[in-house]
């Protein structure tokens, strides 16, 4: 029989060989997730009484990306997007804003918007099924379920309430102002996208920075390049490469510098045309400028809105010496739809202490020289609030007590977090296998110990 110290050894082995088998496996890589699940943003902010500037800077390589293309591949034009060729997926950074309008925003930030069916996330809503909701579908007009606010819900997507008080909610303030800048559909032009977030993400009213060059009909795009004033009809392939586009090889589709697309011009296979045309924004959609540009591995945008664009159930009012809660999320290296850095809520105060203090504009100037506060973003993989507040999750009832994020997790763990719960699925399944591997030793020593003892001497 073996001893008690032979088992305990046996146990030890196995242990051992199930964390080598794991390390040999190696840890789970969430299809789409980013190379690294952490990503510095600096941010300062400075106001003069009348408006308020947001300063944000992160790393990225490249000076410009497009979202997507159109492309002739010598019979046919196709549409391109991140994924499909290098150098795609334009750079965005987004700000969502609170005035304590919604409570719960301040301490868990982002995730508060990922409810049940959202899209991109297991369990999304089926598009038919949303067209025909009676309030979504057929009064609202959506087709999808994105970002919205808990209390636009009475349990799962589709349990919503009336128009009536949904509009309620909005009235009193419960919504989140959202503010998204894209390095292609309107960075260009110098403009920020003014959404709002409630029972879904809607864009304020207006005219957007951006429209679509494709023609669904015909089967090709609207426009192409004004060859004398852009100098060619298209971009070439070999524009979009793995290293980016130098600021000079950048080429947008304006009013002053394009023609209505000629199907019989004797197009090449590589020639490229932006998806996207860029136009004058109007409306509420267009209070927010948005001045970027690139320097040394370093994007830098600032974000310039009045502090009052009266437009209140669209946007927040903010008022020197108030306070508010604010999250950013960046989306670099061709990332698109949920695949982003985000970062946990943080307080902006004008005139007073807060995380991000903003500082008076001495003669109307803003002072970027002082030191900026770092936030730290994270890949926050599939969580959404029904995980947060529901049993998988063991912090479920520090939610419910109101606890915030920040109180119990800091920007690793829930990367970490985020990464196990999209992969949880591999995370069970290599596990097993490194307990199975472990097991299938101790029994092969085991059996070995008690061959030999058979024998004898």
């Amino acid at each position: 029989m073996p001893t008690p110290r032979a088992i305990t050894l046996l146990l030890l082995v196995g242990l051992l060989t199930a964390w080598l088998g794991q390390s040999l496996i190696g840890p789970p890589r969430p299809d789409g997730s980013p190379d690294r699940l952490l990503l510095p943003l600096q941010v300062q902010a400075a106001h003069d009484d009348e408006r308020i500037l947001i300063r944000l800077r992160w790393p990225t390589p490249e000076a410009h990306r497009y979202h997507d293309v159109l492309r002739f591949d010598g019979e046919r034009w196709e549409v391109l997007g991140a994924g499909d060729a290098p150098g795609l997926g334009e750079e965005r950074v987004s700000m969502m804003l609170d005035d304590g309008g919604v409570p719960e925003f301040a301490r868990y930030g982002g995730y508060l918007l990922i409810g049940d069916g959202t899209r991109f996330m297991p369990g999304a809503a089926d598009e038919a099924d949303v067209e025909a909701h009676p309030i979504l579908g057929q009064e609202l007009g959506l087709s999808d379920i994105r970002k919205h606010l808990p209390d636009s819900r009475l349990g799962r997507w589709d349990e919503v309430p009336s128009t009536t008080a949904l509009e309620a909610q909005r009235a009193a303030g419960y919504f989140l102002d959202l503010w998204h800048w894209r390095g292609d559909r309107g960075g260009p032009v110098n403009v920020v996208d003014d959404l709002h977030v409630a029972e879904h993400r809607h864009p304020d009213q207006g005219r957007s920075s951006y429209g679509t060059n494709w023609d669904d009909e015909r089967g090709q795009p609207r426009y192409m390049f004004d060859p004398e004033r852009a100098g060619q009809r298209a971009l070439h392939a070999g524009q979009f490469d793995t290293d980016g586009m130098a600021p000079a090889d950048t080429r947008f589709l304006t009013p002053d510098n394009r023609l209505d697309f000629d199907p019989e011009h004797d197009w090449q296979p590589g020639d490229t045309l932006p998806r996207r045309f860029l136009r004058e924004a109007d409306g509420s959609r267009a209070d927010i400028e948005g001045h970027g540009g690139w320097e040394n591995g370093w994007r830098e945008v600032v974000f310039s809105r009045a502090l009052d664009t009266g437009n209140p159930l669209e946007d927040k009012v903010i008022r020197p010496g108030g306070q508010y809660s604010v999250a950013f999320a960046v989306h670099s290296g061709g990332a698109t739809g949920r695949h982003h850095h985000v970062s946990l809520p943080l307080s902006l105060g004008l005139d007073r202490p807060a995380d991000i203090p903003v500082q008076r504009m001495p003669g109307g100037r803003p002072d970027w020289s002082r030191e900026s506060r770092e936030v730290m973003l994270f890949y926050p993989g599939q969580v959404n609030w029904p995980r947060i507040t529901g049993p998988r999750h063991a912090g479920a009832e520090a939610v419910d007590q109101g606890i915030p994020a920040s109180a119990r997790h800091d920007a690793y763990q829930l990367a970490l977090y985020g990464v196990e719960a999209e992969a949880e699925d591999a995370v069970v399944r290599r596990w097993l296998i490194s307990v199975g591997l472990g097991l299938l030793f101790i029994v092969a020593v085991a059996a070995a110990g008690l061959s030999l003892g058979r024998r004898g001497p």
